[in-house]
Formats: C-alpha cells, sequence, structure tokens
C-alpha cells in the first residue's frame, strides 16, 4: 500500500510594512509596466506589482528585499576593504602611497555601505516601530492577581 505524504506548506509571503503610517496596514497591489532592454538591442515591458497602502496611497516596503539589499551592500564593502588591505599588507610594502590607497578604499567602502538609504531608513523606522508597539504591549498588559 502506498503511504500518503504531506505536503509541506508553503511558507505565506511576507506582509508588506508601510513605513509613512508605521504598520502592516491594509494595501493593494498596483501594476505598472517598466521598459526593459533586450538583447536584441529592442526594448520589453515587464510588468512589476507593487503594494500601496491604502490609507496613505504611499509605496509599501517588503522588509526581507530592504534586509537583503542592506546586507548585500555591507558585505560587498567589507569584501572590498579586505581584499585592499590584504594587498596593502603582502602584494604592496606598507608604504605612504599603499596606506593613503588603504584610506580612499576605506572611505569609498565606508560610503558603498551606506548607500541603500532608502532600505536602511525603512528598517530603521520598521524597527522603532517594533520597540513602541512592545512597549505598548507591556504597558496595555494587566497584571495578573
Amino acid at each position: 500500500m502506498d503511504e500518503i505524504e504531506d505536503v509541506p506548506n508553503e511558507p505565506p509571503e511576507e506582509e508588506p510594512w508601510c513605513s509613512t503610517c508605521p504598520g502592516y496596514t491594509d494595501y493593494r497591489k498596483k501594476q505598472s509596466s517598466v521598459s526593459r532592454a533586450d538583447t536584441d538591442g529592442g526594448a520589453y515591458p515587464e510588468i512589476v506589482v507593487v503594494p500601496y497602502c491604502i490609507d496613505c496611497d504611499e509605496p509599501m516596503h517588503y522588509l526581507r528585499h530592504c534586509r537583503a539589499i542592506t546586507w548585500s551592500a555591507n558585505l560587498l564593502a567589507a569584501l572590498i576593504w579586505v581584499i585592499a588591505l590584504l594587498c596593502v599588507l603582502f602584494l604592496f610594502s606598507p608604504s605612504p602611497g599603499s596606506l593613503a590607497g588603504l584610506v580612499l578604499v576605506t572611505l569609498l567602502s565606508y560610503a558603498m555601505s551606506r548607500s541603500p538609504r532608502r532600505s536602511r531608513a525603512v528598517l530603521g523606522r520598521w524597527k522603532r516601530w517594533k520597540d513602541e508597539e512592545g512597549i505598548k504591549e507591556l504597558l496595555d498588559r494587566k497584571p495578573e492577581t
């Protein structure tokens, strides 16, 4: 007799977060068309679906995407800086010129890690909102007697 295997349910899609109305508000999805370059030299339309908040009619953000963008930029900046440091230490002898180059790469890496401003701002607002919600929950909780 064949056994029936349960197929695991797909995890629910992450809810978008509105940074204007801080919260997981109701939303509707709007479709828009974006022109993309084709390998033949032409262009083709790509349909993009973006969630918009019903309350403020502003675009909402998926926190997963914001985290991925921020982590990717930080990882790339750190990798570039480590490669530059290894080049200064092992490939070139530490001289004033190579140290000046390392300082320049350090500044550029720092600027690169700070480049996803919108994602950082959304994550910062979400973290602040989450902390405020936790405090409200603690204050609203009635003591058990």
